[in-house]
């Protein structure tokens, strides 16, 4: 999309949700705008998918998600600009209180997505540093040369202060202090505190027993931690002197923190996390290769209602517990080379002119950045036939690299240059993914070429 577009793009959306006096936030991700409306009535979004440079949408709760692809950096500053939007901001446009959301299992994902995913850069640069560590070993490097040693050093990092920025984001998340849920984060892995776990030193707080619990690698201690911390800060930010509230909200919301991070809420948390891979790692022994195959052929479903981030949450807390992802990095990769089989073909076999255009854009995409949302949204379910190709492709690929028991040994995204984090489980473990890819990739395409219409994609007529 033309630079020269984005004013006209940013015109029309703002037009096309009910103006900007319907927005109560907005924000987006890597392929999203995320608009938080007022009155979802005033939404068309049947006229928002026909806008050039946009993919489609979905609905979460009362977010309306656009999905825009690689350029929505630049669309949402556009937007921002001429809707006068703060950036990362609620709009001030309604000075009433909002109304409280309830308690739901959106919500829940929601709350988690929005914790985890600022995060995810961090995670991946740094396991990418490790993988570049084991190529340079495997090309002949010592592991006792310097750079070796700083590139492990580094790669452990990411994973190790995991509690850290955790706390960070989640503070954002929850609309509480980011230093204090850093603060949070850092005391769970203090070295004097570690060094009582590793040597079973019992300690207590006021008297009561503190569980001793290494929380390195671990995130949902201190995710949960944040979340009931935050209502805490407030409610003494809103009731505390203002002579004396610098001092005492920090003070006092840490020392009702401590306790009932270190004796309830971190043991709690780790406990759920712990049985929570364990649950799934049982799944994956029992059912094997059609488990695998199963969550490829749901994963895109998943990513289209916006409950993959779940699924990513999950496979990190299982990477941290096992060393390697048997199940979710597995299915990503495979789901990316079904979706770019899929929109290959539809290039291929449409007589028009647009789709044609759209099919082949998110083509590059899925290869190039291993982005799906465009594909999705843009191709896949705008027909059964491709949402069947969808299925079949995702399901088969899945079971051939789950017969091999492919698992990826970094956290990634679903990149095809993310192949590389099958390399350390060696040749084989490499082969068999590159082989559900292909088995994806290659049937996908097979069954759209043996039942394509042009009449199946009626939004075009």
């Amino acid at each position: 999309m033309a630079k020269k577009n984005y004013d006209e793009l940013s015109g029309k959306l703002i037009e096309l949700i009910g103006g900007k006096e319907n927005v109560s936030y907005f924000t987006h991700c890597t392929t999203r705008l995320r608009f938080n409306l007022k009155d979802q009535g005033l939404a068309k979004t049947d006229a928002i998918n026909q806008l050039s440079g946009v993919s489609g949408t979905s609905w979460a709760s009362d977010q309306l998600q656009v999905i825009i692809g690689a350029d929505v950096d630049l669309v949402y500053d556009a937007v921002c600009h001429a809707g006068g939007f703060n950036k990362n901001e609620k709009i001030n446009e309604n000075l009433d209180e909002p109304k409280q959301k309830k308690f739901s299992f959106n919500s829940v994902l929601e709350a988690i997505s929005g914790a985890v995913l600022p995060i995810i850069p961090i995670i991946i640069a740094t396991s990418f540093i490790n993988i570049l560590a084991t190529l340079l070993q495997k090309a002949g490097m010592s592991a006792d040369n310097g750079t070796i040693q700083m590139l492990t050093l580094v790669g452990a990092t990411g994973m190790y202060f995991l509690p850290i920025f955790i706390g960070a984001t989640a503070a954002k998340k929850f609309n509480t202090s980011m230093v204090l849920g850093m603060l949070i984060g850092a005391v769970m892995i203090n070295p004097t505190y570690l060094t009582a776990v590793n040597e079973g030193t019992s300690l207590s707080l006021f008297g009561l027993p503190v569980a001793m619990v290494n929380y390195t690698s671990n995130f949902l201690p201190t995710l949960v931690a944040v979340a009931v911390m935050a209502p805490i800060e407030k409610y003494l930010r809103n009731h505390i002197p203002a002579a004396i509230k610098s001092i005492a909200v920090p003070f006092l919301t840490l020392l009702i923190m401590l306790p009932l991070t270190f004796c309830l809420i971190g043991p709690a948390a780790s406990l759920l996390g712990t049985y929570f891979s364990k649950g799934v790692v049982w799944l994956y022994e029992t059912f094997g290769f059609l488990g695998v195959g199963l969550l490829t052929a749901a994963l895109p479903f998943l990513i289209i209602s916006g409950m993959h981030m779940t699924l990513v949450v999950y496979a990190i807390t299982l990477f941290t517990t096992l060393g390697y992802e048997p199940t979710v990095f597995v299915a990503g990769i495979i789901i990316t080379a079904c979706q770019a089989g899929i929109c290959l073909m539809v290039s291929y076999k449409t007589r028009n002119a647009e789709l044609k255009a759209t099919s082949f854009a998110a083509f590059l995409t899925a290869v190039i950045g291993g982005t799906t949302e465009p594909a999705l949204f843009g191709v896949t379910i705008r027909s059964k036939k491709t949402i069947y190709a969808t299925i079949i492709g995702g399901f088969l690929g899945g079971c051939v690299a789950g017969l091999g028991h492919a698992a990826a040994y970094s956290t990634i995204y679903s990149s095809f240059w993310d192949l590389v984090a099958f390399i350390p489980g060696g040749t084989a473990n490499l082969l068999w993914e590159i082989g559900g890819c292909l088995v994806a990739f290659i049937s996908a395409m097979i069954f759209l070429y043996l039942t394509f219409k042009e009449e199946d994609f009626t939004y075009d007529k």
